[in-house]
Formats: C-alpha cells, structure tokens, sequence
C-alpha cells in the first residue's frame, strides 16, 4: 500500500503520526509524497474543540469520496467513525519517527493522556488520564534519534508539565536524566 500522512494538531498528534508511519514502514508499506500517488491517506486528526472535530470530519468524507482508503489516528481514534481503518498508537510504539532528508527535529512523546480539566477540550476524554512512559524508554529514544542524525529533541505530550505525577516521577527529573546524555552538547 501507498500512504500519505497528514498530521493536524498538537506536537503529540504529529509525533505520534510519525511513529505510526514508521510502523507502516517496517510493515512493507511505502510513504509517498503526495494524495495523488496514494491508496490511502494516515490521517493524524485533532479534536480539542468541536469547530477541530467537524473539519477533521469533513476531511475524512473528502479522502472517502476521492476513493482512497482512511488510516485514522489521533484524538478521533477514541470517537465512532465509519468506514476508516483506525491506527492505535500502541500498534506504533517502540518505532520512532521518520526523519526525513534534512530533518533536524525529532518529537519523541513522554506521555499519553492529561490530567487537566480544561473545559473547552475534549483531549482527556479522547486520550483518557496521564501515563507517562519509562525514563528508560525515553532516553533510548532520544540516543537512537540523535545517532540517526537529530540535533533538535521536542519532548511532547498532551501534559507535558504533569510528566511523571502519575509514576512517582517528574519532568525535572527526566530532563536531568536527558541531559547527562553524552551525546547531548548543550
């Protein structure tokens, strides 16, 4: 299958969107870069407020209509949606992202899910509570990244400033641990 990945949202949305490309990857799948020459189009979709939720919607009526195939994932994955092949970002983890020619950055994600109670954002009903990822976990991602050529390392999560509350952990913590790295100049 031929795919092409549009990412929408947050930095977590597209670093997840990434990683689930990869996976495709590894699974004998070829990223393309543009709809024309796809089959089906990795749609990584927000739905933090309402007005985000119906255009992601729209779109996916749009890829449907021009007879492609929909991978769905992101925030929508959580909400009834027919007729679309979700992609769960477990499927995806322990791949990293894609960097592409000339890519310096590299979101890893620290965390799914909030804490917060924002009442404008539908985010913690979509991902659920915080669950930070392993330090160890993190760290392994960050050298496989920076080796692979990455100079710029964006930590992301929907909560990152929750990181590790839920873990006996905390943010200060894991970024200490980041930069005892030796390959991390600062």
């Amino acid at each position: 299958m031929k795919f092409v990945l549009e990412n929408y949202g947050c930095t977590l949305n597209q670093a997840q969107g990434e990683m689930i490309s990869s996976y495709l990857i590894s699974q004998g799948h070829q990223l393309v870069d543009r709809e024309e020459e796809a089959d089906s189009v990795l749609l990584s979709t927000c739905v933090v407020i309402k007005q985000t939720e119906d255009r992601m919607r729209r779109r996916i009526r749009e890829i449907k209509d021009s007879g492609k195939d929909v991978l769905l994932s992101g925030c929508l994955t959580h909400f009834p949606v027919e007729g679309v092949k979700k992609m769960d970002f477990s499927v995806s983890r322990g791949n990293l992202p894609i960097l592409k020619d000339g890519d310096l950055s590299a979101g890893i994600p620290i965390a799914e899910g909030c804490n917060g109670g924002c009442t404008f954002c539908i985010s913690r009903i979509a991902r659920g509570r915080l669950k930070s990822f392993g330090v160890d976990e993190i760290l392994s991602s960050i050298r496989v990244m920076v080796n692979m050529g990455a100079r710029e390392i964006r930590l992301t999560a929907l909560d990152t400033a929750s990181y590790g509350q839920d873990s006996g952990s905390s943010l200060p913590e894991l970024l200490n641990e980041i930069v005892s790295i030796p390959v991390i100049s600062w």
